[in-house]
């Protein structure tokens, strides 16, 4: 059996730090088994799991085969185990505990006390350093660039995976580069498993994923909520920024077109109807569609500093619904827009354009994206919105500024582990021309 998928950051802080993550899909007669790059190289040893793969990789168990090559095997009597203090430190090398995977369950009380904050990757992020590649590939002509002798038809299939969802192609060929900010990135702490009846019933039916496309390649994912129903004509509100042109984050894009992920999984066009850039909220219609139920909107909801709330997000490819805790805190959000409000909650970019809720499913904001805290466009902002949107009745862009508010997303790029494992001090362009060089 084979089957193929790429490295992922996805879930990657539900298991141990050192296993890594791939979207290859295995059942457990696969647990054990190998994973191969396209050139037939050994990568990892792959584990099991319902989502993705976790894999140890190969520098991991190179290492673990050295220890081993060390250590007499249990049944060597020809040599004296040791004090009774070297004992107790072998045995503390080789406890199943301290081995036991993740899965298993043997730190997921720890995982779940600690507080993870976003990664950001100052060395391969091309936003924090521009130009950086394109200085790599000028300086390094020697350097083992991606793809490094794929067969044509895999390599081709790969660039139109990456051009399709929207990504860039990596430039090194690194086994263990992994995709930052994808769309399909999961949140990192998500509870969904844990709320409560009410609530998973409520927004299992009226949370949605959208993905934005200029001919077959994808220009933003994130979700959305269905907020009323007019007969067979559903309305959903989201993100302003599936809209977006890439090129003029000021104006909308051209040939434009929306895909709904509904809750049955089916998947459906959308049509633009309203938009307002400045407050990056958009309306998007759903036609011969009614929805079963709507968000809780008209609820007035007190909603104070320390009031705990849930964001809800939905990946646009899976359709896997997410969860995540936090609460109000008075603090201003750093963005242009000054109506926004701030929760600890911990998001993805799939996340943007979620609903925020109380404990009882109201909706307290439409979520956004933001690296230690997500700010949030509050209920009474939105309601607001929508009021002009219907009087207005056009997809025009509601209100114009001279100097419309700003929302940034981070944009994908790929990390490179071993750019990473110089040391400091150390010139990156002659340590990248010793690992990367042509063989």
């Amino acid at each position: 059996m084979a089957t193929t998928g790429m490295l992922t950051d996805n879930g990657k802080r539900i298991y141990r730090e050192e296993l890594a993550i791939s979207t290859c899909e295995i059942t457990m007669t696969g647990v054990g088994g190998p994973l191969f790059d396209f050139n037939g190289d050994f990568v990892g040893m792959n584990f099991y799991s319902k989502e993705e793969t976790p894999f140890l990789p190969r520098n991991k168990i190179l290492e673990l085969l050295m220890h081993f090559r060390r250590t007499p095997p249990c049944w060597d009597t020809s040599k004296k185990r040791g004090s009774k203090t070297e004992r107790g430190a072998s045995k503390a090398r080789v406890s199943p505990e301290s081995h036991k995977s993740d899965l298993e369950g043997s730190s997921r009380q720890e995982m779940e006390n600690k507080k993870h904050k976003p990664s950001i990757c100052t060395i391969c992020d091309p936003e924090l350093n521009s130009g950086l590649e394109d200085t790599l590939l000028e300086s390094l002509p020697s350097i083992r660039r991606w793809p490094y002798d794929w067969g044509l038809v895999s390599l081709d299939a790969t660039r139109d995976m990456f051009r399709s969802r929207g990504y860039p192609l990596p430039v090194l060929e690194d086994d263990g580069k992994r995709l930052c900010y994808s769309f399909e990135e999961e949140f990192s702490e998500d509870i969904w498993n844990k709320v409560t009846k009410r609530v998973a019933s409520n927004m299992s039916r009226v949370v949605v994923a959208l993905a934005s496309f200029r001919g077959e390649a994808r220009l933003f994912a994130c979700t959305g909520v269905f907020i009323d129903c007019n007969g067979f004509t559903t309305r959903v509100l989201t993100s302003g920024n599936l809209i977006r042109s890439n090129d003029d984050e000021s104006k909308v894009a051209d040939n434009l077109k929306i895909e709904v992920h509904l809750p049955d999984k089916r998947h459906v066009p959308g049509m633009l109807q309203h938009y307002d850039l400045h407050y990056n909220v958009a309306v998007i219609i759903i036609n011969k569609f009614r929805c079963t139920r709507t968000a809780i909107i008209d609820n007035k909801v007190k909603i104070g500093t320390h009031s705990e709330v849930l964001a809800i997000g939905r990946v646009y490819k899976s359709g896997k619904l997410m969860a995540a805790s936090g609460v109000v805190i008075n603090k201003e959000s750093e963005l242009d827009c000054k109506d926004l409000r701030i929760s600890t909650c911990q998001i993805t970019k799939a996340g943007i354009g979620g609903p925020l809720i109380d404990s009882n499913a109201n909706f307290i904001g439409m979520n956004f994206h933001g690296l230690e805290e997500t700010p949030y466009t509050p209920r009474d902002t939105i309601l607001k919105l929508l009021e002009n949107f219907d009087a207005e009745g056009t997809a025009d862009n509601i209100t114009t500024v001279p100097s419309p508010n700003r929302w940034h997303v981070p944009k994908p790029y790929w990390c490179y582990p071993s750019w990473h494992e110089r040391k400091e001090g150390t010139d990156l362009l002659e340590f990248l021309d010793q690992e990367f060089r042509y063989d």
